[in-house]
């Protein structure tokens, strides 16, 4: 009886981990070289709730050495320009919600392997969305630095 019980219990959260809404959020981390300009990065992601959420920009730097060489160059701005474009869609197909270019990102926040530009925030409602970005001005410096770009919650204070 206990097994049945259970059974039942459990056959909701199975349709609701197949769902479609639970596929790509948080969105992985795509790769975009920043380091080339024309680099493109793509890929559709869902949101289930209504928030503020932010495009980061990531580099991810193997130690200390490569952290600091790249802070140095990302902390006031790196010289590089990137279209970012966010677009939903509805009953007609993709209707674009954000299209903007994002020059000389600041980094945000930073670890021991890694250092986030956030490069604008967006309030989104659900659906289902694809992010587009391209880097329009590359610095050739930043080419063998691992370089992604995401959709991650914006965090505003505590």
């Amino acid at each position: 009886m206990r097994t049945w019980i259970l059974l039942a219990l459990m056959v909701p959260v199975l349709q609701a981990c197949s769902n479609k809404d639970m596929r790509n959020f948080p969105l992985e981390p795509i790769p975009l070289n920043v380091g080339l300009a024309g680099a493109r990065a793509a890929s559709d992601f869902f949101v289930k709730r209504e928030q503020l959420y932010a495009v980061d920009l990531t580099y991810n730097v193997r130690d200390r050495d490569e952290r600091e060489a790249v802070m140095a160059l990302a902390e006031l701005g790196a010289e590089i320009e990137i279209s970012v474009a966010i677009f939903r869609r509805d009953e007609n197909g993709w209707e674009c919600v954000l299209d903007q270019n994002v020059s000389m990102p600041k980094v945000s926040s930073w670890s021991t392997y890694y250092l986030n530009s956030e490069l604008l925030a967006v309030r989104l409602v659900p659906g289902e969305y694809r992010l587009r970005a391209e880097t329009l001005i590359g610095l050739p410096t930043f080419s063998s630095v691992d370089t992604t770009i995401r959709v991650v919650k914006a965090y505003r204070g505590k």
